[in-house]
């Protein structure tokens, strides 16, 4: 089973504009231009993360190496609560943490494009999913861009993920994102099988549901006053769809991320790690002569030294690659 949680006439503008009115707009629109990047915030500037907020959340995923190797593409970076567990949705769908935690096979793209089956818990399958506008999700090619990570939340018991959505192919999809029209996002998810809250009855299609299901899913059972829905089981998520309004009412987007502004941070960062790191070397030349002296200065050096390697590595890794330090070669992973 699948869940899935206007023009104008002959007149416009230009038949009441003169010369001098159209040379007016055509420089006030080049005004608007070279201002877009800031005016395209405007209403929704609270969505925008703190870059550094960004990194020190990604630093131990390929979120931004990923953000870096797609850099060179107009693309629109956001961050969405994508389905919430142990809650009865609109639909009448419960997706339970047990079944969202369980492990599945997950088939993943390695590093030359071939197909690899891994293990992993089943929300791991959002990764790699398409992103539709309201599940029009007929035909791949009309997919508006990607899930690259999907993220389990114990304090809020809900899954998170990472999508972009391509900005030059569907601008409309993407402005809609960044003014707050479009801010709902709905999973669209195979089943194995679902058991019906009141009864029990296992069904594995739609023709299998009890009487419960069938009457009243998602409604109150006027009998006992009670909620129905369907417990799923055997989830594999196989799209995410920007929506107005979804199944879930917590299901939103939440953040949106510059990446111009966190490729060039974290490209500082990794300059500014590696300017420590030949400090420390320089530091490391002028050990003190006394027993007691040296041994606290290198007990100090070591210890700034790894922080050094570590910050270095976080921050190399985060834009694509990293230097080995006993071996001074470094190793790129990125464009």
């Amino acid at each position: 089973m699948i869940k899935q949680g206007i023009s104008g006439g002959l007149i416009n503008l230009n038949s009441f504009l003169n010369t001098t009115d159209r040379n007016e707009i055509k420089n006030s629109n080049l005004r608007i231009a070279s201002t877009i990047r800031e005016a395209a915030k405007d209403g929704l500037q609270s969505l925008y993360a703190e870059v550094d907020d960004v990194l020190e959340k990604y630093k131990d995923t390929d979120v931004i190496k990923i953000m870096n190797e797609l850099r060179d593409e107009k693309l629109l970076w956001v961050r969405a609560r994508a389905i919430d567990a142990d809650t009865v949705n609109a639909n009448g769908d419960y997706f339970a943490k047990s079944e969202l935690l369980k492990e599945v096979d997950i088939i993943q793209t390695d590093s030359e494009g071939k197909k690899v089956k891994t293990k992993g818990p089943a929300y791991k399958t959002f990764e790699g999913v398409p992103i539709y506008a309201n599940h029009k999700n007929d035909d791949v090619l009309e997919a508006k861009g990607m899930v690259v990570h999907a993220e389990w939340d114990d304090s809020e018991n809900c899954v998170y993920t990472v999508f972009y959505v391509d900005e030059s192919a569907y601008p409309d999809i993407a402005r809609g994102i960044r003014v707050g029209y479009m801010h709902d996002v709905s999973m669209g998810c195979q089943v194995e099988s679902g058991e019906c809250s009141e009864c029990g009855n296992i069904a594995v299609t739609e023709r299998d549901y009890c009487e419960h299901l069938k009457k009243f899913k998602g409604k109150i059972n006027p009998k006992n006053g009670k909620k129905v829905y369907e417990k799923n089981m055997g989830l594999k998520f196989i799209e995410l769809s920007v929506v107005g309004d979804g199944a879930f009412p917590t299901c939103e987007i939440e953040e949106i991320y510059d990446k111009d502004d966190i490729l060039t941070r974290a490209v500082t960062l990794e300059k500014k790690a590696s300017e420590l790191h030949s400090n420390v070397m320089l530091a490391a030349s002028s050990i003190p002569s006394t027993v007691v002296d040296r041994k606290e200065y290198e007990n100090d050096l070591r210890q700034i030294s790894a922080a050094t390697k570590s910050a270095l590595r976080v921050a190399q890794t985060l834009v694509g690659g990293y230097r080995d330090w006993e071996t001074g070669i470094a190793i790129v992973t990125g464009k």
